[in-house]
């Protein structure tokens, strides 16, 4: 069986989201960990997620890093405050990814580390991580969680498998390329999809035309329930572990997918 995991984002106003109701819903739908985006034009999640700790729920907090928002003394100091507010219910998304031109702001290293190439990114992530796990010192309990490494360019395979052994790939080029994903020997693969559930195929078609052509490719999940979840049976024959699910945007129903994913979980598809 595949676990599932939900992403919080495409929300088009941060101060509308409301996380204590949003993890209580989460909670309800029995996910295994619920990814919390960060960007550096919105409010810290960190922060926010600080004040919606449940120890009464059960799913863990997995927290997107940008490693060029932060250093890693300073992600070391975050994580062992997390770990004093909630004790092993946190998760690290390590992100693969450069700052996207509207989000720019120079960053922790300044603008000479725009980071283009996947060659330069893939060598600062490596010092971070490397300086995370081997050379941060605390004089408070540190404890590193489990890391999730995430990209999208064969640069960041390596990447994950010495310092995690755990990879997050959007679907596409797990689906483009499984072999070269199996090959790893990861201890866990995540993919992640944006959901369309519909009464027909065509229908979800019809419904996948209306998203921006940008936002397309990273939806591989889509068509009747019974499409739908014969992909999500492939995708853990091929080798994926851990799916993260997440609705299409505000205008998409996020009850709707929730309660798709439950009737998959009872079927012990999922779990």
């Amino acid at each position: 069986m595949i676990k599932k995991h939900w992403i919080l984002r495409d929300y088009r106003h941060p101060d509308e989201i409301d996380l204590k109701a949003l993890c209580t819903e989460f909670n309800e739908y029995n996910y295994n960990s619920v990814l919390f985006t960060v960007y550096p034009r919105a409010y810290d999640m960190w922060t926010r997620v600080a004040a919606a700790i449940n120890d009464k729920h059960n799913f863990k907090y997995m927290m997107a890093v940008r490693p060029y928002l932060f250093s890693p003394q300073y992600l070391a100091m975050l994580i062992s405050s997390f770990n004093k507010l909630s004790n092993d219910r946190l998760m690290i998304n390590m992100v693969h990814g450069h700052l996207r031109q509207v989000e720019d702001f120079n960053g922790i290293m300044y603008k000479d580390y725009d980071l283009e190439s996947p060659n330069e990114r893939k060598t600062y992530l490596d010092n971070f991580l490397f300086k995370l796990i081997n050379e941060v010192k605390m004089s408070v309990d540190f404890n590193i969680p489990e890391i999730i490494v995430s990209g999208q360019s064969n640069e960041i395979l390596s990447i994950a498998q010495k310092h995690s052994a755990n990879i997050a790939l959007w679907d596409q080029m797990f689906i483009d390329n499984p072999a070269n994903i199996v090959k790893y020997n990861f201890n866990k693969v995540y993919v992640s999809s944006y959901v369309i559930v519909a009464n027909t195929d065509e229908e979800a078609f019809s419904m996948l035309e209306t998203l921006p052509l940008e936002r397309r490719p990273g939806v591989f999940l889509y068509g009747s329930k019974e499409t739908v979840k014969n992909k999500i049976i492939s995708l853990g024959k091929m080798g994926v572990t851990d799916i993260i699910f997440s609705q299409c945007g505000s205008n998409f129903s996020r009850e709707d997918v929730h309660k798709f994913l439950n009737e998959l979980t009872k079927e012990k598809i999922l779990f």
